[in-house]
């Protein structure tokens, strides 16, 4: 896949937009879609792990203690949960194909 500032050298001076770049070189997917196909991916794998790994372990482990004034930080779960979302699954249904 091209890079975006690749192909935007070619037209920068045609100030194109590169909604209109995409189309015209038939490049459907950008960079957002493929994080998000890669950290669903990602979550898929740290399913099948065993329980003892630490990656399995600090994604169920919860942390005691109390949390800091503002706004909460987003997680990485909380990313995984919004792509599911998007396809229409929940976190637990999500986790349980995974599984499966």
């Amino acid at each position: 896949m091209f890079q975006m500032d690749c192909l935007r050298r070619v037209t920068r001076i045609d100030h194109r937009q590169n909604m209109d770049i995409k189309a015209t070189l038939n490049i459907e997917d950008d960079v957002v879609h493929k994080l998000a196909i890669r950290h669903i991916r990602y979550f898929g794998h740290i399913c099948w792990m065993d329980p003892q790994r630490l990656p399995y372990v600090s994604l169920h482990g919860r942390v005691d203690g109390q949390r800091g004034r503002g706004r909460p930080r987003k997680r990485w779960l909380d990313f995984i949960e919004d792509n599911c979302n998007k396809h229409g699954l929940s976190l637990e249904e999500s986790f349980h194909t995974a599984e499966d």
